[in-house]
């Protein structure tokens, strides 16, 4: 499925045999994967980013799954511990994700379709991705926690590995968090009403968030009152200990150089995440809707006709 692109992808995917449905204009994602799984004729579908290469046994590792539990609805995997692009920005982020996955839980809160294998017949009875979202942001998330709540079984397994070869600069990271998934994420767990303890909204990442913006309240007060400067200290203490495992997965890659490197990076991090979700609480609050929290249209939207 292209969505279209400007390079030469759907001439190097069909020089391999593939089957290749391609849009002279981009749809967005959610409609593109929606337009290719009607168009599939297989029980199981696999989902992956342009941005992302499988290893020799992912799709084979996938396929076991669902061949090994016949409950299962769908199972996404995790980014390996090699991203592809040098840069520091980039391999920080790319780490990050691999960190989330390999430490998630096995019973998934989420789907993704960074590496992801789902039933066909999961995605016609749910509707599949809700094509309100019209640039990349949440909408496998959104989807399967619309699974989840239905009592579906999405599993995790991080031995299904993909590389990633994403390049990030610093001013995209930031914007990419907040408006691609911290924003978006934060309305959606608020219209649950549930905010998962799995992948980065673990506990340690909320108090994270929590402990970093009392540090930044503290450091202004301290300009009129220096003995705040104490509190300062202490709440960067408690938040680098807090993520002591991530510093310590951080090091164990690429050494305790980068690992050191990577802590102010992850302190801002922490601090647009809480921005974010604030400004996501005042959307919510103030009744204000975004077009991709209405419901989903219809019993299946892969079930229309082109």
């Amino acid at each position: 499925m292209d969505d279209g692109s400007t390079d030469n992808s759907v001439e190097v995917a069909r020089s391999y045999g593939a089957d290749v449905i391609a849009n002279r204009q981009p749809e967005g994602p959610a409609a593109a994967r929606n337009r290719g799984a009607r168009a599939a004729n297989t029980e199981l579908l696999f989902f992956i980013d342009a941005d992302v290469c499988v290893h020799s046994d992912t799709v084979e590792r996938i396929v076991s799954r669902f061949a090994a539990d016949p409950k299962l609805d769908a199972v996404i995997g995790s980014y390996d511990e090699a991203p592809a692009d040098p840069g520091f920005i980039s391999q920080y982020k790319n780490l990050m994700g691999c960190y989330f996955h390999q430490g998630g839980k096995h019973d998934a809160s989420t789907f993704w379709t960074g590496c992801g294998g789902i039933r066909r017949s999961a995605m016609l009875e749910f509707g599949g991705f809700n094509e309100r979202y019209s640039r990349p942001c949440i909408e496998d998330i959104e989807l399967g926690r619309r699974m989840i709540a239905a009592g579906r079984h999405l599993a995790l397994d991080p031995l299904i590995r993909v590389k990633h070869l994403k390049s990030w600069t610093l001013p995209h990271l930031i914007k990419s968090d907040i408006f691609d998934r911290a924003l978006p994420w934060t309305r959606l767990i608020l219209r649950e009403n549930h905010i998962p303890n799995d992948l980065n909204l673990r506990h340690r990442e909320k108090f994270s968030v929590i402990f970093t913006w009392l540090a930044q309240l503290s450091l202004v007060i301290s300009i009129d009152h220096p003995i705040f400067l104490i509190l300062v200290a202490f709440c960067i203490g408690i938040t680098l200990s807090l993520q002591s495992e991530f510093w310590r997965f951080f090091a164990a890659r690429k050494g305790w150089g980068f690992a050191l490197a990577a802590m102010p990076v992850h302190l801002l991090y922490f601090s647009y995440s809480g921005l974010a979700f604030a400004a996501g609480l005042l959307l919510h609050v103030s009744g204000e809707r975004a077009p991709e929290e209405q419901p989903v249209p219809g019993p299946s939207i892969l079930d229309r006709v082109d």
